[in-house]
């Protein structure tokens, strides 16, 4: 042992056992909010992670700029539709650039956008570039944190090692985000956002952050029963409340009739783009119909959609059920964290991860599972003590996720693992190994002193 060494495990150990004291997890991810901005530059200044993502993505753009004009398909869409809001143009039912580029956002967003319908479209392209780029960098730093601190009692050893394992498994989903000009990086760093807030005490907040992302996708309407079963009202209260203002705000700006009209054409949108789940490859009703021996299914009907759906949901209730029983017969020591604040949120991100396999979305939407992939790697990193059972399976499901890489496989083996609904049923197996993973685990343990890996208890 080095000399000092046994003095700063004690010193470390002695640091946890005061911060569980001093308010736990809750005032833990408190002090880190208020704090992040500095720690996060800290950290994007010494960590390799970094500069990977930076030096990649620029050769992303520039390959893209070698091939012609940059694309992002998904962006223009955006640019097109708040022009037409400014001019009064039509917005839904109305192909912008690619026969496909309907717009599906809700009234509200096109506010949202009407900063980049004000720029030069290149100028606009390059800056959703950029910010995504940042984005990506900011919210898988801001993850592996959250999840070290909530999960890993604070433990940042191998913190570069998880933020690129897990970055490699949803790599492929990065590129098309980047390529297209989605906006789902963004959203996920919202979700994430919205559940600190939660977990930090700051619900009202946390809800207005959570009715802004629903504004934005209404998919997030998934959480609202695990809020209601948790008995989050405040921060349904707030979700709320930013939910009545984004149809407010339309109606002020535009006028009843106009608001009207356009809220009815993004409903009429939104139904009309999920009328054939069942052909969606990624879905779980279509992998259904497919493992049943359908073929390639049509429209099943609504009736059988719901009740697809209506099993999602049933399974997790009872995984929040399981865990909410498991919560009241744990320990009350108050030296051991809540585990249902584990718990809560691993459901949290479950179900924002099952999204994709509900509804007909693009293909990456499923970056929505970053968190459960990042949540398993690093279990398997610091608290996994069992046999290479876990391992193997996590490197198949993993590979299963992201392995349809266009520029490896060719076009022909790409076009089939796409139609094979592979990333859908990977992304099933992932959120299944990652309840079975926490159900099974003792938690209270994941509170105790560890050895000297450990570098703080931030």
């Amino acid at each position: 042992m080095a000399p000092g060494e046994g003095v700063a495990s004690h010193a470390d150990s002695e640091s946890c056992a005061a911060v569980r004291e001093a308010g736990g997890l809750r005032s833990l991810l408190r002090r880190g909010i208020v704090q992040m901005i500095p720690r996060l530059r800290d950290e994007i200044r010494r960590n390799p992670f970094v500069w990977v993502i930076v030096c990649l993505c620029a050769i992303h753009y520039v390959a893209q700029l070698v091939k012609g004009p940059i694309r992002m398909h998904d962006i223009e869409v955006d640019y097109t539709a708040a022009q037409h809001l400014l001019t009064g143009g039509p917005i839904y039912f109305q192909p912008f650039g690619l026969e496909s580029g309907l717009y599906k956002y809700s009234p509200f967003a096109l506010f949202l956008l009407v900063p980049l319908a004000c720029l030069p479209l290149v100028v606009a392209k390059t800056a959703h570039f950029l910010v995504t780029v940042a984005l990506i960098v900011v919210t898988t730093l801001a993850l592996e944190r959250f999840l070290s601190e909530t999960f890993f009692a604070g433990q940042r050893a191998r913190a570069t090692p998880i933020q690129l394992l897990s970055t490699l498994v949803v790599v492929v989903l990065y590129e098309r985000e980047l390529g297209l000009g989605n906006h789902t990086v963004m959203l996920l760093g919202m979700i994430l956002w919205s559940l600190e807030l939660i977990l930090a005490g700051m619900e009202y907040r946390a809800g207005a952050l959570l009715g802004l992302a629903m504004l934005i996708k209404p998919h997030f309407l998934v959480l609202i029963p695990l809020l209601i079963l948790r008995r989050r009202v405040k921060t349904l209260v707030g979700l709320a409340a930013c939910v009545c203002a984004g149809v407010v705000v339309p109606t002020v700006v535009l006028g009843v009739a106009r608001s009207a009209a356009l809220h009815a054409d993004w409903v009429q949108t939104m139904i009309a783009h999920n009328a054939r789940i069942a052909a969606d490859v990624n879905t779980i009703e279509g992998l259904l119909l497919r493992a049943a021996g359908t073929g390639a299914p049509g429209d099943a009907g609504a009736g059988h959609a719901l009740g697809v759906i209506g099993a999602a949901a049933v399974a997790v209730w009872l995984f929040v059920a399981l865990n909410q029983r498991r919560e009241r017969t744990a320990g009350t020591d108050p030296a051991r964290e809540p585990l249902a604040t584990r718990a809560f949120a691993l459901e949290y991100f479950v179900l924002v991860a099952l999204v994709p396999n509900l509804v007909v979305t693009d293909s990456e939407h499923f970056l929505w599972s970053l968190p459960v992939v990042m949540f398993l790697v690093g279990f398997l990193v610091y608290e996994h003590r069992g046999g290479p059972l876990l391992p193997a399976w996590s490197v198949v499901i993993f590979f299963l996720f992201g392995c349809d890489w266009y520029e490896v496989w060719g076009r022909r083996l790409s076009m089939w693992i796409e139609a094979s609904g592979a990333l859908g049923l990977a992304n099933v197996l992932i959120l299944l190994t990652a309840a079975l993973v926490f159900s099974t685990h003792d938690w209270n343990l994941a509170w105790q002193a560890r050895p000297a890996e450990s570098s703080s208890c931030r």
